[in-house]
């Protein structure tokens, strides 16, 4: 399974963004009829330390994007209701 991670963060006392991507390779297991990992290893492909920076204007709200949401008020819950 692929992952794409952004942490922000501060270093220094200064904001940063830190992004990793990379792959999970899991080994299933089944036991009492569920399923689950027993095993697991994070192999990192890259990462980037970034400065944090405003909203790309392009994708935003203002720009007749929907936003996501917390809980219900996501647009998703609507979605697949």
């Amino acid at each position: 399974m692929y992952f794409l991670a952004f942490h922000p963060h501060a270093d220094n006392d200064r904001p940063e963004l830190g992004i990793i991507s990379g792959r999970y390779l899991d080994v299933l297991e089944r036991r009492d009829g569920r399923w689950g990992i027993v095993r697991r290893v994070v192999v990192s492909d890259w990462t980037r330390n970034d400065l944090a920076g405003p909203e790309w204007e392009r994708t935003t709200e203002r720009a007749g994007y929907v936003g996501g949401r917390r809980g219900d008020r996501d647009q998703s819950y609507e979605f697949f209701a």
